[in-house]
């Protein structure tokens, strides 16, 4: 997890060097676009790796505690969030009737994106309560883990998942 984290702040400090030196102050640069973008990409890619890699290391440890699909659906939950943030038109968020058929097409904007924030929220809550009961403090009668590693991989990936969509979201031009 040293290297994932390193691998982290070193993709921060790129991405703010890249911003100030090519950006100029706007995230519509193409080659800053092109390189966050593909960030964002990474940042999704280790988020899933990294489930697998709990899955799957609990599995070769024959881990008393599984990963199972109710320890899936924080994953599958903040992939559905990822792609709800980007594919919303954001400029419908000051959208006019006049602009946009129809409405209240800014209200209905802004509660998709109000619901989309909680959803995301509550994936990352439910990654972690994932890892609480099943991993750190088990409910009485259940087995003990052998290894934490599982868990942690469960709240990693949310996180990342989550952050990589924010990335990709944030460099994209308004649509």
């Amino acid at each position: 997890t040293q290297s994932t984290w390193g691998f982290f702040v070193f993709f921060v400090i790129f991405f703010f060097w890249m911003y100030s030196d090519f950006g100029n102050g706007s995230y519509n640069n193409s080659r800053l676009a092109t390189i966050a973008t593909a960030a964002a990409g990474v940042l999704f890619a280790i988020g899933w790796l990294l489930f697998i890699d709990g899955a799957a290391y609990a599995t070769y440890i024959d881990d008393k505690v599984s990963v199972n699909f109710v320890c899936s659906l924080p994953a599958i939950g903040i992939t559905l969030v990822f792609f709800m943030i980007n594919l919303m038109d954001w400029g419908q968020l000051s959208a006019d009737h006049m602009t946009y058929h129809g409405d209240n097409v800014a209200l209905k904007a802004r509660a998709f994106l109000v619901f989309t924030s909680l959803a995301a929220l509550s994936c990352l809550f439910g990654a972690l309560y994932v890892f609480v009961t099943r991993w750190v403090h088990p409910h009485e009668g259940d087995p003990s883990p052998d290894s934490l590693w599982p868990g942690i991989a469960i709240v990693l990936q949310a996180f990342f998942v989550l952050i990589s969509g924010l990335v990709y979201r944030l460099v994209q031009p308004d649509s």
